[in-house]
Parts: C-alpha cells; sequence; structure tokens
C-alpha cells in the first residue's frame, strides 16, 4: 500500500501545474482580451491549447530548463518529501496571490521553495547559492521582458506608421497570433520546470507518454478556469488600459525571449517578462502607468522568496512529521 508521501507526491505536483496554469498562463492573453480581439473565455481556450502544445514540446525537443532545474534539485533519498513540500508552498502562495488577482511567478516561486526544502535535506550553502541565482534572474527578466516590450511596440509603431501592416485591418489577427505564440511559450518554460520535479520523483529520467500528456491537460484546465483577476489587473490597473498595439507588443516580446531562454537552459519567470514588458509597451505608446499597482505587484514578488522558502521548510516538517505516524 503507497504510503502518505507517495500518495502526497503527485497529488502536490499536479496541484502546482493547475494553479500555475490558473496564475501564471493568464498573462499571455491579456494583451488580446484588452485590446478587444478575444473575450477572456475564447482567449483562455486559446491558452489552455497552446499551453498545451508548448508543454508537449518542451518535453520532447527542449530539455535544457529541465536539466537545469535537475541540477538544482539533488535531494537524495528525501526527494519525494522535499518535492512535496516545495509543491505545496507553491500552490499555497500562488492561491493566496491569485485570490487578490496579483500576477506571481511560480517559477520564481517554485526555485525559492526548492531551496527551503533543500535547506531542510542538509544542503544548506548549495540551496542558498542556488536562491542567489533565482533572486537575480528575477532581476534579469524584469529587465529583459520591459525592454522587449518597449522595443516591440517601436516595431510596430514604425510598421504601421510606414504602411507595411493595416492597423484595421490586421490588428485582431496580429493579437490573436501573438496570445497563441506567448500562450505556448508559457507552456515550453514551465512545463519543463514540474515535469523534471516529477521525474525526479519517479526516480527516472524520462516519463511515459500518459504522464506528460496528463500534466499537460492539467495545466491546459488550470488555464481555462481562473486567470480573469489576473488579466484585469495587467491590462486594466496596471496601465490604466492596455490599447491594442500595446497588448500586442507585450506578447510579442514575451513570447521571443521565453523561447530564447528557454532554448538557451535558462528558468526564468514569463509572468515577470510579460508584466514589465506590459509597462515597456504601454512606455513606448505614450500609456500611464498605475504606480500603486506596480508597486502592489514588486512587493509582492519581493515576498515570493522568504515566503516561499519558508512555506517548504514548513510543510517539509510537516510531512515528515505526519509520514511518521501515518
Amino acid at each position: 500500500m503507497p504510503s502518505f508521501t507517495q500518495l502526497l507526491i503527485p497529488a502536490a505536483i499536479l496541484a502546482g501545474i493547475f494553479v500555475n496554469g490558473a496564475t501564471d498562463a493568464p498573462g499571455s492573453v491579456t494583451g488580446a482580451v484588452a485590446g478587444g480581439a478575444l473575450t477572456f473565455r475564447r482567449a483562455a481556450l486559446i491558452c489552455a491549447f497552446f499551453n498545451f502544445i508548448g508543454m508537449l514540446l518542451s518535453y520532447y525537443f527542449l530539455h535544457g530548463v529541465s536539466d537545469t532545474m535537475l541540477s538544482l534539485s539533488n535531494f537524495g533519498e528525501h526527494a519525494g518529501t522535499a518535492v512535496a513540500a516545495a509543491m505545496l508552498a507553491v500552490v499555497a502562495f500562488a492561491s493566496a496571490a491569485w485570490a487578490f488577482g496579483i500576477p506571481t511567478s511560480e517559477s520564481h516561486a517554485m526555485l525559492a521553495a526548492i531551496a527551503g526544502a533543500g535547506i531542510c535535506t542538509g544542503g544548506g550553502v548549495e540551496y542558498i547559492g542556488a536562491f542567489s541565482s533565482v533572486v537575480l534572474r528575477s532581476g534579469v527578466s524584469c529587465v529583459v521582458g520591459y525592454f522587449a516590450g518597449y522595443l516591440a511596440m517601436r516595431a510596430l509603431k514604425h510598421s504601421f506608421d510606414r504602411g507595411k501592416l493595416s492597423l484595421k485591418k490586421n490588428s485582431d489577427m496580429i493579437q490573436k497570433f501573438a496570445c497563441a505564440a506567448s500562450s505556448s511559450a508559457h507552456g515550453i518554460q514551465d512545463g519543463q520546470k514540474f515535469l523534471s520535479l516529477l521525474a525526479i520523483t519517479a526516480g527516472t529520467a524520462s516519463l511515459g507518454a500518459a504522464e506528460v500528456i496528463v500534466c499537460c491537460f492539467v495545466m491546459a484546465l488550470g488555464c481555462f478556469t481562473g486567470g480573469k483577476k489576473i488579466v484585469d489587473k495587467l491590462g486594466g490597473e496596471l496601465t490604466g488600459g492596455l490599447n491594442r498595439e500595446a497588448g500586442t507588443a507585450s506578447d510579442i516580446g514575451a513570447f521571443i525571449t521565453t523561447v530564447a531562454a528557454s532554448i538557451a537552459s535558462v528558468p526564468v519567470s514569463s509572468t515577470y517578462m510579460k508584466t514589465c514588458g506590459v509597462l515597456g509597451a504601454s512606455a513606448a505608446s505614450g500609456g500611464e502607468r498605475n504606480g500603486k499597482t506596480t508597486a502592489q505587484l514588486i512587493l509582492t514578488w519581493i515576498a515570493t522568496y522568504p515566503v516561499c522558502m519558508g512555506l517548504s521548510v514548513f510543510f517539509f516538517r510537516l510531512i515528515d512529521f505526519i509520514g511518521s505516524y501515518v
């Protein structure tokens, strides 16, 4: 009969994948919804489908991020407990942020939680170093996302102004394409992270096709069932209303940078890059920025690291305690 921990591990990972789909992936459709090209429900369907495709593509063709995650997750005999604790920490934190419509990065929450669980397994110095790397990546992803959105907006404006693209005829089509591309990029980047943790706990280098498809389906389900609050926050409150051009530019910037990071084997936050891309695109189009909402996002992102590390340590001790009695 499976032990308590053996039953908890896949449940925690699937919960993490679902929450990722509900809280992280919706950023991919913000531009199309805010710009009016798609209703939220239609955008959510596109988001779900292309996250599914992206996750499958990442598993079979792009293993770099997965390899990086594996190198950070050397838990030894405590692998099951550590991964379950990390996933529960991510789910708890992301769910609380979702309740307030605040987009968070499950990628960095996961890596911070892994560091917390790693400390519990005796790898203090090693995991503190990994945690420092996470903080550095978060800052870099914000800068990259901002300039990607800014430059994409300038490029779009240039094309429209020169008549190379007709804004009236092509705006909706471009937005829908950018929405699909951005969604697939999220699946490519984040899909590798969760599938690698599942492989760690299964003690194998690769998963079966059925397991991969189930994980992809769970992420797609999360995309479809949640995220309206996130879209409203990014597409409305953050900039006072995202116009079509800026929304499209932020999607294009997010797609290019996220796929590039995935190819380069670098785990990054698609949420951070997308959010900062929205700010960059809005700035390039002459839009405004809501200082209060921006500050709220930044404070939540800063809190992600110590909170997720602390939650992971708590859940590790709790699982270990319960497992000794069950």
